[in-house]
């Protein structure tokens, strides 16, 4: 069963959050929007990453420090698709 969130690339996590806290700017911001149109797994991402963005801002916390996802933050969400892919397998 998949539960239509896949990863995404290793080297676009900073640059979808950047885009999705919109500091993301220029050639790197162009780069980022046209590969998350062309890559499933960057497109969830960016797509679970803008979700979470309007929950936190409905909840009044400013976003562009929610948002920011630290090395070790993306190892413990890498791990919990790992958990959640093995248990579907």
């Amino acid at each position: 069963m998949k539960h239509g969130f896949e990863k995404p690339c290793p080297h676009m996590k900073n640059l979808l959050s950047a885009l999705v806290d919109g500091s993301l700017t220029g050639v790197a911001r162009w780069y980022a929007e046209n590969h998350a149109r062309r890559c499933p797994g960057c497109s969830s991402a960016l797509s679970s990453l803008s979700t979470v963005r309007e929950r936190v801002r409905a909840l009044g916390v400013p976003s562009s420090e929610a948002l920011q996802l630290s090395q070790e933050r993306w190892a413990s969400i890498e791990a919990a698709w790992v958990e959640v892919d093995q248990a579907e397998t």
